[in-house]
């Protein structure tokens, strides 16, 4: 995920993690004195390490790398604040193989300035305290999916779920099948917003699918869920 290019979207009315971004930064680059913003990569898991981790900075490729799904944005930009420390470490040519390990001079210092950004984040951006943890869409299970009450969604990612879910919805009224055929009804021919009179002389005036998807709207619109074969 390219950071710049995430900039560059309209975003919605809710802070989200992309807006955390924009107002840490600033504070992170003036803190830390940086030159220039490394590569940030937003990820589901870092799975290709030999500890658990939530953030690692590669100092070959200049890349960090932070776990988002299911955190506190404030704890991703925790450790976004500690690899960035790890990143300035890099600049200044200060770490080696060891550099990793717990208790060592590198890994304090991180720890410590990592700790000191967040202070200066928290009170510039006290309301990132109180949003809900950031959840990937597609990792949602089908329980989980099910369980959310789009008439009163909670949080932003609630909200495109249920965005989502209403235009699949639109979606099949409009192909009769399924998503994956979508204007189906309307290369048929036939205008599903007619009357279920009109739907119905269609298909008796009619053959093929343009007879099958008339009687289909005319039966969603009448509240019959089964098609007509």
């Amino acid at each position: 995920m390219n950071l710049y290019e995430m900039f560059e979207q309209e975003l919605p009315p809710e802070p989200t993690i992309i807006d955390a971004l924009r107002d840490f930064l600033p504070i992170a680059v003036k803190h830390l004195e940086l030159d220039h913003i490394p590569k940030i990569h937003l990820a589901k898991e870092i799975s290709d390490t030999h500890v658990p981790t939530f953030g690692r900075f590669e100092n070959e490729s200049k890349t960090i790398t932070v776990v988002i799904d299911n955190r506190n944005i404030v704890d991703v930009l925790r450790t976004l604040a500690h690899e960035m420390v790890h990143y300035r470490q890099g600049e200044e040519h200060l770490l080696d193989a060891d550099s990793w390990h717990t208790g060592s001079p590198i890994e304090d210092e991180a720890n410590a300035e990592g700790g000191v950004i967040m202070r200066l984040f928290n009170q510039a951006h006290p309301n990132y305290m109180k949003i809900e943890p950031v959840v990937l869409p597609e990792e949602w299970s089908q329980k989980y999916k099910k369980s959310i009450n789009c008439s009163n969604p909670k949080g932003f990612s609630q909200k495109a779920h249920c965005a989502g879910r209403k235009k699949k919805a639109n979606e099949n009224f409009a192909d009769g099948k399924k998503p994956g055929r979508k204007g189906l009804a309307k290369r048929s021919g036939v205008n599903c917003k007619q009357s279920v009179s009109k739907l119905r002389s269609i298909a008796k005036n009619s053959s093929g699918e343009k007879q099958r998807m008339a009687h289909w709207c005319a039966n969603m619109k009448s509240g019959k869920t089964n098609e007509t074969k």
